[in-house]
């Protein structure tokens, strides 16, 4: 059960990673109008966001235990790369563009180090899921199962491409067009179309609650092993 939890999970939240992924270049040049030097800049929230996700992963463990460090992660996440793009809809976003960069980029590093967090704890998860699976049937398939949530990552994270390439055609997105001749309606559909790809990732948090393996399960497993 364990391991169907998180091969759902993480092919939910492929979906949703692999669709904002595509949609964020034309959000950053369109919704955002961003330049392409700020564009450029936003690499570094990125990745100093990202490490400090990864070194907090060990201490939540410790304090939380890897399911609510996972669910919280990708839920933190999730809100931080959408909320932006909620506000802008909702017309509630109305500094100017340096302004704006600066809430871009710090939600960027925020959102980076929730992901950090929730990468190196799926891992960490995935590996309990298979001391569990040897402690059961007496068989090691790390290798098997660690394959088959990396194909399942790989393989939602593509369709999530082609769900962001599907939906730009259904919204009928202006991609030739200078920024400042697409019209407000092309504008409000790309928002709404980056906003309807986090529901993989919500779907997902869902999945993950299915997820058995606590602290005490995996002293008992490990013990055994």
């Amino acid at each position: 059960p364990s391991f169907v939890s998180l091969f759902i999970g993480f092919s939910l939240f492929g979906v949703s990673i692999g669709a904002h992924q595509t949609l964020s270049g034309h959000m950053n040049v369109f919704f955002w109008g961003f330049e392409t030097g700020r564009i450029s800049l936003l690499v570094i929230p990125t990745i100093f966001g990202f490490l400090p996700g990864i070194f907090a992963t060990r201490a939540l463990h410790g304090r939380f235990d890897k399911k609510p460090t996972m669910i919280v992660s990708v839920l933190c996440s999730t809100v931080l790369i959408n909320l932006p793009v909620a506000l802008g809809l909702l017309g509630w976003i109305a500094w100017g563009e340096q302004a704006l960069f600066w809430l871009i980029f710090v939600m960027t590093f925020l959102y980076a180090g929730a992901g950090g967090v929730a990468i190196t704890t799926a891992g960490s998860m995935m590996a309990d899921v298979a001391q569990e699976h040897r402690f059961v049937t007496g068989r090691s398939l790390q290798g098997i199962l660690f394959a088959a949530i990396s194909f399942s990552g790989k393989a939602a994270s593509g369709f999530g491409h082609f769900f962001a390439g599907a939906g730009l055609d259904v919204i009928s997105f202006p991609l030739k067009a200078a920024p400042s001749e697409v019209g407000a309606a092309a504008l409000s559909g790309l928002g709404v179309l980056f906003l309807v790809a986090g529901i993989g990732s919500f779907l997902g948090i869902l999945a993950i609650g299915a997820y058995r393996i606590d602290r005490s399960r995996w002293e008992e497993t490990l013990a055994a092993t």
